[in-house]
């Protein structure tokens, strides 16, 4: 199993996670790619440099990018889209998550179903651009206190093929799961539509730093056939110091689970 972590990817973090044996970086495309051209430059050059590469994407929007509502301008987000998308592939992105809860969070006053149809409209016109570039899109369920479309991975699944999104995957995020009360039972319904998976410890604090579920999570995943990648996704204080016990705590959880190959 490769082994990820979400991080921004500036120099100190490249380096830790090199040195912490983890197979890929997640950064996050509203800031890392998107914040401006020189940025992204240097973090292009930082990777290449390294031979570390950024196999998925998230935090795909900025929170004032929204999606739904009248606040939704298509031609900003038809912009928006081709560049990220442009960089991304430069990057060698190929997973690209779409969570961003506070864009895609219906405003007072509008219908949910009104909201699904724009989110509809939206993850169409990401999903082209992101085929053609040979990028899987996968949709992450949010908590409920974050935002109030899509918030586990059953209503995420049934949304996808309601609105016959095809090629369109979910994201199995142990937090966010936990957050809503989610049964891991809800991935049986969903196997068909894993595309990735996040993980954290309870708190959401790194692995290794307070009890979880890592193992019971990445066995179901590995029992229902999923072979994808799994990404720390959680709060870091000391991200170079806390890293290492993180990466090693979730190859030993993906090797007790069934994962021969994670170590």
């Amino acid at each position: 199993m490769a082994i990820g972590c979400c991080s921004g990817g500036d120099v100190d973090a490249i380096a830790a996670l090199q040195a912490a044996g983890a197979d890929y970086l997640e950064p996050p495309v509203a800031k890392a790619l998107m914040e401006s051209g020189a940025a992204f430059e240097a973090l292009a050059s930082r990777l290449a440099r390294s031979k570390l590469p950024a196999s998925a994407a998230n935090v795909f929007l900025p929170s004032d990018l929204k999606v739904v509502g009248q606040a939704a301008d298509l031609e900003v987000l038809q912009a928006y889209v081709a560049t990220a998308l442009e960089r991304a592939e430069r990057l060698g992105v190929q997973v690209l998550v779409f969570g961003s809860g506070s864009s895609r969070a219906a405003p007072a006053g509008l219908t949910r179903e009104r909201a699904l149809d724009q989110l509809e409209a939206f993850l169409r016109q990401v999903q082209s651009e992101a085929t053609r570039r040979g990028m899987t899109l996968a949709v992450e369920p949010i908590e409920s206190a974050a935002t109030n479309l899509l918030n586990t991975v059953g209503e995420t699944a049934a949304f996808l093929r309601e609105r016959h999104l095809e090629g369109v995957r979910v994201v199995a995020d142990l937090w966010h799961m936990e957050c809503e009360g989610e049964d891991l039972g809800a991935l049986i319904d969903a196997r068909d539509l894993l595309g990735h998976a996040h993980v954290a410890a309870d708190g959401r604090l790194p692995p290794g730093q307070a009890t979880d579920r890592i193992e019971d999570f990445l066995g179901r995943l590995f029992e229902l056939g999923y072979r994808g990648a799994c990404s720390i996704e959680c709060r870091w204080r000391d991200f170079a110091a806390e890293v290492p016990a993180a990466v090693s705590r979730v190859r030993s959880a993906a090797s007790v689970a069934g994962w021969e190959s994670a170590v």
